[in-house]
């Protein structure tokens, strides 16, 4: 059986989707039994801080490394830094020290993601759109289920977790700005 992947997108912040895919990634983990990979893509790292306590988010992503932004880094450079197994952080951990959810993965996000769509250009299509593909290919069918949580945008990062991705969630606030980034 293969991974059920998801990207979790809007182009607008704020109307749930890291609240979502956190959320339902632990419920398919806790009451489902089932294996789920989180992969933050956002520079803001939202699900990475919320599935992370921040000082050992800081430390494990330090200077990008063990992140997403290396994948990025890696195609942009040409190089072959990214460790999936180094980076993946395997359960979630409580404030206390205890795996709470030890079904629940995390591939966290850093800050220097913001730094890759000045540079991704050099990259041309479809190589540009096929970065996490080529990444993650041999690491997806370990999991029931991979959830992008996607940045407030369309641009690269976004455009490749699509493209890996069998179905796109939506989140929307029913509102005129949320309604707009919708459609």
């Amino acid at each position: 059986m293969s991974a059920k992947v998801l990207a979790f997108i809007n182009f607008k912040g704020g109307v749930g989707k890291t609240a979502c895919a956190v959320n339902i990634a632990a419920t398919m983990a806790k009451l489902h039994d089932k294996k789920v990979l989180i992969v933050d893509l956002d520079p803001q790292s939202n699900s990475s801080l919320w599935l992370m306590r921040p000082d050992v988010w800081r430390e494990h992503v330090a200077k990008g490394r063990r992140s997403t932004f290396e994948i990025f880094d890696d195609a942009i450079q040409g190089k072959d830094r990214f460790n999936f197994d180094e980076s993946v952080v395997k359960g979630v951990t409580t404030w206390t020290g205890f795996v709470e959810l030890p079904q629940l993965h995390l591939l966290p996000a850093s800050v220097e993601l913001l730094r890759i769509e000045d540079r991704i250009h050099e990259l041309r299509p479809p190589a540009l759109y096929r970065i996490l593909d080529r990444a993650l290919k041999d690491y997806v069918d370990r999991y029931d289920y991979v959830f992008f949580d996607c940045p407030p945008n369309l641009y690269t990062t976004t455009k490749n977790a699509i493209f890996l991705s069998d179905s796109c969630v939506v989140p929307y606030v029913p509102d005129y700005l949320s309604l707009s980034g919708f459609q």
